[in-house]
């Protein structure tokens, strides 16, 4: 009985706080974001001339990493992650999703032939994450259940844009999110293979240390950023 009449006081807290709160257009100081680097690159820095323009008196710090930040040593204000989100102390909104896809260039796959499933990546060469990331695990949905493959090759790296360029030179399979291989399977010089096995779109999430008191500048950047990916 007691927290429902709680929950109604924080929410009027919480509204009366967004009274006094300041105009998005006021934003000012620095705003320190963290991302992966290919997140980043194809995602955010095409919102970001629009973003300046609009706020001239806020300068933005780009944190770019494969690994995820700590956000408060690092000092990062808000931290654009995907899948399970470890602590559970922090916020997390939901802002984009995408999709992951296994890939490979035409001459390898000439080379070597095409995977028609999951059972097949054991005779190929596999590009990966680093062994122990949570993406060096592919999952690959069948008509029955998720099988979650670990496959192996000759080069690992911590970095999808690595991955990608490896496999674009011929070198073998890949796993990795859209924003990763947009260009190169825009272009023909990577091919999806396994379509049918994809898993699930996956959630990108916009993670920040507290819903109350947020800053007006993380405010600003995700009611900014929220619009361009839904427009995108």
């Amino acid at each position: 009985r007691f927290l429902p009449g709680a929950q109604k006081v924080i929410q009027a807290l919480e509204e009366a706080e967004d009274a006094l709160n300041p105009a998005l257009e006021e934003a000012s100081g620095t705003l320190r974001v963290s991302s992966t680097p290919a997140f980043a690159r194809t995602r955010l820095a095409p919102l970001m001339p629009d973003f300046v323009r609009k706020y001239p008196a806020l300068k933005v710090e780009f944190v770019l990493a494969g690994n995820l930040p700590d956000l408060f040593e690092q000092h990062i204000d808000l931290s654009f992650q995907s899948g399970a989100i470890r602590d559970s102390t922090l916020v997390a909104r939901r802002i984009a999703s995408t999709r992951w896809h296994v890939c490979a260039s035409p001459g390898y796959l000439a080379r070597a032939g095409t995977p028609t499933s999951p059972a097949d990546l054991a005779n190929h060469c596999c590009l990966n994450f680093l062994p122990g990331s949570y993406r060096s695990s592919w999952p690959l949905e069948g008509e029955l259940q998720t099988t979650a493959c670990n496959p192996v090759g000759a080069v690992a790296a911590n970095n999808g844009d690595m991955l990608c360029t490896l496999a674009m030179a011929d070198m073998g399979l890949v796993r990795l999110a859209d924003y990763h291989v947009a260009e190169a399977l825009k272009s023909g010089r990577l091919v999806t293979v396994l379509a049918d096995f994809e898993a699930e779109p996956e959630a990108i999430y916009a993670v920040y240390p507290s819903r109350r008191h947020l800053s007006i500048r993380v405010r600003a950047f995700l009611e900014h950023v929220g619009a361009g990916l839904a427009a995108s």
